[in-house]
């Protein structure tokens, strides 16, 4: 699944979509997902209701993903839940086809009562008023809001402040894995600053061992590791760049860069990384060839298969000046935010189907969690046990992820910047002057 997920983030940065959340539904009599299984989830007993809801037998139509494992098995467990607390509301659920289907239905006036709806199809919704803005529903903030991680509502709003979708996902973290072994055995010490780094890199070419493990094939994968030395000193991070907030020549992304970009000379990656590919470069780390690996949290359950407990990553990005390792520590790259469960505007039963909506979101992330051991969660896992015990590397990203802030990838930019930037990371890699690097990628910002 996730060698899958890095492929289509490759075809992204090309087409600038970004994960989706989507997913929709119809059917003419209740699925198999009324009738989830007699395993109990770990939900608070009591409802949190804030508005009264009527008993009488009620039947809500869900547009939701549900057609295979992974995605069934957090879906029933919210389920399960919900009976608990309205059993007299029956979900007629019809798996996710595409976004498409509810455009369409959309301009018929069919919109299912609750359905999953990615970014693109939440602002095209919302500007349309398919869909309820949920911000001020009593139910959405008791049942949903209340519970999720610190830190992380800004990342379901929009611009405005506005609240359409309810994520039952969270944000993939972009972190420096390292193998435990490599660094012992050589006597190099697990950087926390830029001159730990640097040492460690001329340490480690020094002995044929590669430093990082770069799939510089996928530029998004460069872009990362350059972001790490950005965000420790602009907190807005390179999709800045993007957006025309700053240029890549601004003094607080400059310095940044020319350090990124001189660690690439001293042999930080591979050679022939920015032909390498993902799994090439998994390999190297995972034989032990290459002591570091930036990839996403999803790295987890295959890193702890190969490696073990040599398996770690580091709090913070390493990049941090000498002297300023705790500013801007908690900045982070991350995959995600936006999307989730909405509403649609025409529901017979506004306040029961937000309830529900709001209800489903976080059970589900609570059954991603519970059920499955997923750490991609908005919600507070705070006394929340799994079924299956987590390895030592999960625990430690749930007890630090509630810290970190989340930026997301320029791989999310506009096509007009993200594609071409994309080859100037790979040109810079492959040995382009840095003020031509400069030079082109501030051509490519709006700010120009």
């Amino acid at each position: 699944m996730r060698k899958e997920f890095v492929k289509a983030i490759s075809i992204c940065l090309a087409l600038t979509m970004i994960l989706v959340l989507a997913a929709c539904g119809k059917s003419s009599t209740p699925t198999a997902s009324t009738n989830p299984s007699s395993s109990t989830p770990q939900a608070t007993e009591e409802a949190t209701t804030a508005t009264p809801i009527a008993q009488e037998p009620v039947t809500l139509k869900l547009y939701a993903q549900y057609s295979v494992d992974d995605e069934k098995g957090s879906l029933d467990y919210a389920i399960e839940a919900l009976k608990k607390e309205l059993p007299n509301v029956t979900l007629d659920i019809e798996p996710f086809v595409s976004s498409d289907v509810l455009k369409v239905r959309a301009s018929t006036g069919d919109l299912p009562d609750i359905m999953a709806a990615d970014p693109g199809l939440v602002s095209v919704f919302s500007k349309n008023n398919e869909i309820l803005n949920l911000k001020d529903y009593a139910d959405v903030k008791s049942a949903f809001l209340d519970k999720l991680a610190p830190g992380v509502i800004p990342n379901i709003e929009d611009k405005d402040g506005n609240l359409y979708a309810l994520s039952t996902g969270g944000n993939l973290w972009h972190l420096w894995f390292y193998n435990k072994e490599i660094f012992a055995q050589n006597g190099v010490k697990v950087p926390t600053n830029n001159d730990e780094l640097t040492a460690a890199v001329k340490a480690f070419t020094a002995k044929n061992i590669v430093p990082i493990a770069m799939y510089g094939q996928a530029a998004w994968s460069i872009g990362s590791y350059m972001d790490s030395f950005v965000l420790r000193t602009n907190p807005g991070g390179l999709i800045e760049l993007a957006t025309g907030k700053s240029k890549a020549s601004d003094p607080q992304n400059k310095d940044a860069i020319t350090r990124a970009a001189e660690l690439i000379k001293l042999g930080a990656f591979q050679k022939g990384s920015t032909s390498t590919t993902y799994d090439q470069a998994r390999e190297l780390f995972h034989s032990g060839k290459a002591a570091m690996l930036i990839v996403g949290d999803w790295e987890i359950p295959d890193g702890v298969k190969a490696l073990g407990d040599k398996l770690d990553f580091m709090p913070y990005y390493p990049t941090a000046l000498a002297g300023k390792e705790e500013e801007n520590k908690n900045q982070l790259v991350a995959f995600g935010g936006g999307g989730g469960y909405a509403v649609s505007a025409k529901t017979k039963n506004k306040d029961l189907a937000v309830k529900v909506a709001a209800m489903l979101a976080y059970y589900q992330g609570e059954g991603r969690y519970v059920r499955q051991g997923h750490t991609d969660v908005n919600i507070n896992t705070d006394g929340l046990k799994t079924e299956k015990p987590l390895d030592p590397v999960t625990e430690k990203l749930i007890k630090l992820k509630r810290d970190y802030i989340y930026h997301a990838h320029t791989v999310f930019a506009d096509p007009k910047f993200a594609t071409p930037f994309g080859e100037q990371l790979q040109s810079l890699v492959a040995g382009e002057p840095l003020t031509d690097f400069f030079a082109k990628v501030d051509k490519l910002s709006p700010a120009q």
